[in-house]
């Protein structure tokens, strides 16, 4: 049961995270350490959660595979 509250509540949030992106559809600038991207907020926010999810996926990896492959 607290398993698909959890999942409407992050459905919910999602919804209006995905809500207030869309208002900022005009072109940002973001300066990185020496490149300059003027894009969308969303693209911004998708390509940084897109990084983001590999870089978890490979930090995991490299824990279980110290650990022989055992789950925690």
């Amino acid at each position: 049961m607290m398993g698909r509250i959890r999942g409407w509540v992050a459905a919910i949030f999602g919804v209006l995270l995905l809500v207030v992106l869309f208002q900022n559809l005009e072109r940002t600038a973001v300066d990185f350490l020496f490149w300059r991207v003027e894009a969308p907020l969303l693209a911004i926010m998708a390509v940084c959660a897109a990084v983001g999810v590999v870089l978890g996926a490979l930090a995991i990896a490299a824990f279980l595979s110290r650990r022989g492959g055992q789950q925690p």
